[in-house]
């Protein structure tokens, strides 16, 4: 376990470098990914999106991981203590705040921390209840014993899901996900929901798997209250690379809490999005959810990024600055499967001579 966050922390670190400027909105697919920090202080964070307490408002849950090393360590008592500062800070598209928060946290670490090999992983939890948007997120933490702090910055799309269809929670790719009837900053529903915030794991080992639904039907006939999840492994573009068999489950009520692990088995490393499908028989209506996850190998590398991502990336980079503000959001907003096929258009609509097989305007942009 040790070793495998060691390959994560160390080679995500240096591989996942798309950290969003403030004023620069980047597509979602780029974005689909945990996010890593700047400064001195070196950190993961993700997030999910959940239904909120309060009619409006969604709860958007943001989980870190960082090496506890790297605070300063006061021995005391026989144990190293360290202290530090988490904030949050959300802001809309024309940067005003939405919502903030801050907590601070006191770790503990044995008097013999610093003389063990490896990391001493530690992963923090907090949330806000925030209306459903499209926004900017800002994590910083600050180590109050030293002087190293760190941020990171990513875009955050908190969805609507008091919408009256059926609707799903982000899914959350845990490290541990196990029953508990005690108390914890993880536990949810009685389970010990601990996420895997690189959202990496080893080819042939399984996937736990968390997440929520929300509004199942309840019908008058007891026989058809019940609603079927099918689960898949796919490519950038939805193509299935492993399918699970289709399960049926008996509705309890409105909403239902849902795990499962998946074998990776036979899936070589690469990048992939789990899907969920799921057809509520009462409602006679389904839904879909799906997130990125990295399959990694100890004999193999993985790419960070395919061929064809780093294409769309290249041309995407460019377009932003060339394109109307309007057709920034349009291709923003497009699943991944229709973005290529937008920027193939966009381009082609810019050919001084469409007629030919060369886009003058393309490569006189590119030359730049």
């Amino acid at each position: 376990m040790m070793r495998l966050f060691l390959i994560t922390f160390v080679g995500l670190f240096f591989l996942q470098t798309v950290v969003p400027a403030q004023d620069a909105k980047v597509s979602p697919d780029v974005s689909e990914r945990s996010a890593v920090s700047t400064g001195g202080l070196q950190f993961f964070s993700d997030t999910g999106v959940f239904r909120g307490p309060e009619s409006g408002l969604m709860r958007l849950e943001v989980f870190l991981l960082v090496d506890a090393k790297q605070f300063a360590l006061v021995p005391e008592d026989g144990v190293l203590k360290a202290q530090y500062d988490l904030a949050l800070r959300v802001v809309s598209e024309d940067h005003k705040t939405v919502k903030s928060d801050s907590w601070t946290r006191n770790l503990k670490l044995p008097n013999t921390a610093n003389a063990q090999e490896g990391q001493a992983p530690h992963r923090d939890r907090v949330w806000l209840d925030l209306p459903p948007g499209e926004d900017h997120l800002v994590v910083g933490v600050d180590d109050m014993f030293g002087d190293k702090s760190g941020m990171c910055q990513s875009w955050v799309l908190v969805d609507d899901l008091e919408q009256d269809t059926l609707l799903f929670s982000d899914l959350i790719f845990a490290s541990e996900l196990k029953p508990t009837e005690g108390a914890g900053r993880f536990v949810r529903y009685n389970l010990n929901v601990v996420p895997n915030i690189t959202r990496r794991y080893l080819v042939d080992k399984s996937i736990p798997l968390y997440y929520e639904i929300y509004n199942l039907v309840l019908g008058d006939d007891p026989n058809r209250n019940s609603f079927v999840l099918e689960y898949s492994l796919t490519d950038s573009v939805g193509m299935a690379i492993k399918k699970y068999p289709a399960k049926r489950y008996r509705t309890a009520g409105a909403s239902a809490v849902q795990t499962m692990d998946l074998s990776t088995a036979d899936v070589k490393p690469g990048i992939y999005w789990v899907q969920v499908a799921a057809f509520d028989r009462a409602g006679k209506r389904g839904g879909k959810q799906r997130r990125r996850v990295v399959l990694a190998s100890l004999k193999e590398p993985t790419p960070e990024m395919s061929e064809q991502d780093a294409a769309q990336l290249r041309y995407y980079k460019d377009v932003r600055y060339v394109a109307k503000p309007q057709e920034v959001k349009q291709y923003e907003r497009l699943p991944q499967s229709a973005q290529m096929n937008f920027l193939r258009q966009f381009w082609k609509a810019q050919d001084p001579t469409p007629g030919t097989p060369v886009n003058e305007r393309l490569i006189q942009h590119l030359q730049r």
